[in-house]
């Protein structure tokens, strides 16, 4: 899975390949499906302008900052108004 950063691994501080390294074996844990829904994800938001991008970054820093009832509800209004469209 590192194969293709494996140039840049020495210009890596323990921290980074740490980090690298457990997300390897986090993939490597998933099923296809959810690997090919992580793929089809990446490939939306690769295809999106990157002004696109820059406020997709800035909402999910707002969404943090919210408590898991006000996420929950968030996602019950939008699920409900995607059935009504």
């Amino acid at each position: 899975v590192l194969g293709s950063i494996e140039p840049l691994w020495p210009q890596l501080d323990a921290d980074g390949r740490a980090r690298l390294q457990a997300n390897a074996r986090a993939w490597e844990a998933l099923a296809d499906d959810e690997r090919a829904a992580l793929r089809r994800r990446a490939l939306a938001w690769d295809a999106q302008a990157p002004a696109q991008r820059a406020q997709r970054r800035a909402l999910h820093g707002q969404w943090r900052w919210l408590s898991e009832g006000e996420r929950r509800a968030l996602r019950e209004a939008a699920r409900l108004h995607a059935a009504l469209t």
